[in-house]
């Protein structure tokens, strides 16, 4: 057979099995994005209800889950850090002890000041946890 025939064949059967591979894993591994959610107003105005589709929801706070589906960095819990990819028990507490040492956090780059995150970490960290903005009235 020639060389570039064996060639060509082996480049589809690895661009075949990387498919699969892509595939499988798009398939089996769950998504751990934060939860989209809509807050409506209750007939009881002394709390608002948190309107989701998931159970899991409703076990989260109410408070630390903003509109925009992120959490807040200065009152997610070390439960809420651990969903995120690749934040485990240790990074989560470092960050909430951090919080606690310091008070509310003011800005992103704070979470730098944490032994065991760096930049890379940081960006993943803008996917899901956000420092709400305070406006006058509020």
């Amino acid at each position: 057979m020639d060389p570039q025939r064996v060639s060509k064949w082996l480049c589809i059967a690895a661009a075949l099995m990387l498919c699969i591979l892509l595939l499988y894993n798009a398939a089996t591994v769950p998504s751990f994005l934060p939860l989209q959610v809509s807050y409506a107003e209750s007939s009881d105005e002394s709390s608002d209800i948190l309107s989701s589709g998931s159970e899991a929801a409703s076990s989260a706070p109410v408070s630390s889950l903003l509109p925009s589906g992120r959490w807040d960095l200065n009152l997610v819990s070390v439960e809420e850090l651990c969903e995120i990819p690749g934040i485990g028990t240790v990074t989560a507490e470092k960050i909430i002890n951090f919080r606690t040492e310091i008070g509310k956090f003011s800005e992103m780059e704070e979470l730098l000041q944490i032994q065991g995150i760096g930049e890379k970490t940081l960006e993943k960290l803008r996917q899901y946890l956000e420092i709400p903005v305070l406006t006058d009235t509020e």
